[in-house]
């Protein structure tokens, strides 16, 4: 079975997943190139005083006439400014500039979470699209609203989002993840992940609309196996896997039969 077919999926109490508008927004934001209105002030000085176009006092594009602007945005890029403002402000740079070629994953996309700190069964926090390229440096993090996290009601930049890895190509690369994020993951599927490659990490990262988990398993120390149980312990039922493709293939199956409470599983 798929991790795409359609089946009794356990789904949080506030409802079934609404619809595509956070990725999707999300989704075409990150195919930007460059924006010359995110650029900051002195880039435009630069071009203007290289082409010999006087902008007078203007200190925004905006003043540009549409051939002026095409060719500030081809300046821009010819010269590598987008790279530039990465380099000096990583924080305050857009984050189509960190985060590259997206692509919308499928529904019921399996993903993989890795956190140093305890499990849990639903992600309240994480970053809206201005905090997306360094989402780790911020300390405060930015709280989800369920289930406005996964509706079309909030602005733009509004919605909050999580990172985490295509669980279905993970196994080759455990012993890596743990190491950097930490050695507890969470498990899940979610119909709203984009696909991007993350240029600061140099990994391949699903970013995902809050709230948008479902079958949500937790995993208590990644190893070499994978032991599982239902209830607060997630321990004696003497389930246990090799990899974590073994454990999504038990839990698509036993969940289309309708055999286990998956909502208890913990690992």
């Amino acid at each position: 079975m798929s991790a795409s077919k359609k089946s009794g999926k356990s789904r949080k109490s506030y409802g079934p997943y609404k619809g595509y508008y956070p990725q999707k927004f999300l989704y075409e934001y990150l195919k930007i190139e460059l924006d010359p209105y995110d650029m900051p002030h002195r880039f435009l000085e630069q071009w203007a005083e290289e082409v010999g176009v006087d902008i007078g006092d203007d200190d925004h594009a905006d003043s540009l006439t549409p051939q002026q602007l095409k060719d500030y945005e081809e300046w821009l890029i010819k010269h590598d400014k987008g790279v530039m403002l990465v380099q000096e402000d990583p924080a305050g740079a857009p984050a189509y500039l960190t985060l590259k070629w997206p692509e919308l994953m499928p529904k019921g996309t399996w993903a993989i979470h890795f956190t140093g700190e305890g499990t849990f069964k639903s992600f309240t926090q994480g970053a809206t699209i201005p905090r997306l390229a360094l989402s780790t440096w911020w300390e405060d993090k930015e709280k989800a609203r369920c289930p406005e996290n996964i509706g079309d009601g909030l602005g733009t930049y509004e919605y909050v989002y999580i990172f985490a890895f295509p669980a279905a190509k993970i196994d080759r690369m455990l012993g890596y993840a743990s190491r950097k994020y930490g050695k507890n993951a969470i498990l899940f599927q979610t119909d709203g992940a984009v696909n991007a490659y993350h240029v600061g990490d140099e990994e391949q990262q699903l970013i995902i609309p809050a709230c948008s988990e479902y079958n949500v398993i937790p995993i208590r120390g990644i190893s070499d196996g994978i032991s599982c149980g239902f209830g607060d312990s997630g321990e004696g039922d003497g389930l246990s896997f090799d990899t974590i493709e073994d454990l999504i293939d038990y839990v698509e199956k036993a969940e289309a039969l309708g055999e286990r409470p998956l909502a208890r599983l913990q690992c």
